[in-house]
């Protein structure tokens, strides 16, 4: 392998393992605020609330996802050299 196969494969590989630490977290937090008791199987109420607890991350990664966004560009706007000029300048 040269060296930039060996950097994209050390690239996706934290990516993986961030991503899954990721659904870690959110299985986590979401068993921890749905489930009280445990049966065999989930019931409606406890369904219902883990899927509403993963759709509630989710909705909220995209809006800050998507404000980050905005607020880079708008910075890029207002540097004539770009977003991050003044940290290498």
């Amino acid at each position: 392998m040269n060296d930039p196969q060996i950097q994209r494969f050390v690239v996706q590989t934290k990516q993986r393992a961030e991503f899954q630490t990721l659904v870690n977290s959110i299985t986590n937090d979401c068993w921890d605020k749905c489930i009280t008791y445990t049966i065999s199987s989930l019931d409606s109420k406890q369904e219902r609330c883990i899927t509403n607890c993963v759709q509630r991350f989710i909705d909220t990664s995209k809006m800050l996802t998507q404000r980050l966004s905005e607020a880079g560009s708008k910075s890029a706007q207002k540097s004539p050299q770009g977003f991050g000029s003044k940290l290498y300048n």
